[in-house]
């Protein structure tokens, strides 16, 4: 049985349907393997997911890697609640926390490696360079972020159905010369990032990009 299965072990019919609904029409599920096989956990090595939701990729992780120390942390009072039933049996090595993306309740130098899958698109442009200062202060010298988010050029079913929330958010919160995801990344001090996968969807392309914080200041 594949991590991601295990993961969802458990849950309900309802439940199990609405995974299987979820991996055709937000696929991040489907390349969690992809992510933690970037990540190359090891024992005791601590991963921190950024907008952990549900917890599927700390699940997987748990599997993955079971001597990896993992927290999750995530806005969503309910959502945190599902992950904490989906991680039933490995909760000694996961660690939960309600907290939004820009203001993360952990020490600096903390952590070997932090994710973030799908995230982006809720934050503005103030928000997005917040959130990756925070992991820049929480990642320990040469650690590594990782980033799975959708393609700044949307395509497809995803192109129609974003346009509105895009034009809203454009009106509200451009720049003139908005910073790209890459340029804003190295602002905060990481080194340029680089890309290690891509997948393709019926909603869109979803990029994984992948940056490392440099060893000394």
């Amino acid at each position: 049985m594949q991590p991601t299965q295990l993961a969802f072990a458990g849950l309900d019919q309802l439940s199990d349907l609405s995974s299987v609904l979820l991996n055709w029409a937000s696929p991040e599920r489907s390349f969690l393997s992809t992510i933690l096989k970037t990540a190359d956990l090891e024992s005791a090595d601590r991963l921190l997911d950024v907008g952990c939701g549900s917890g599927d990729l700390l699940a997987a992780a748990a599997i993955m890697e079971p001597g990896a120390l993992l927290y999750g942390v995530d806005p969503d009072e309910d959502a945190l609640e599902l992950a904490s039933r989906k991680i039933f049996g490995t909760l000694q090595s996961v660690e939960l926390h309600q907290a939004v993306a820009e203001s993360l309740p952990f020490e600096a130098d903390l952590f070997d490696v932090v994710t973030a899958t799908l995230l982006l698109g809720g934050l503005t442009l103030g928000q997005r360079r917040e959130m990756l200062a925070e992991c820049f202060r929480v990642l320990a010298p040469g650690g590594r972020l990782l980033i799975a988010d959708w393609s700044g050029n949307s395509e497809g079913v995803r192109a129609l159905l974003a346009y509105p929330n895009r034009f809203v958010r454009w009106l509200l919160f451009s720049e003139a010369f908005p910073p790209t995801l890459e340029e804003t990344i190295v602002r905060v001090g990481f080194h340029p990032s680089e890309t290690r996968a891509t997948f393709w969807t019926v909603l869109g392309t979803i990029v994984l990009t992948e940056a490392f914080k440099p060893l000394q200041g």
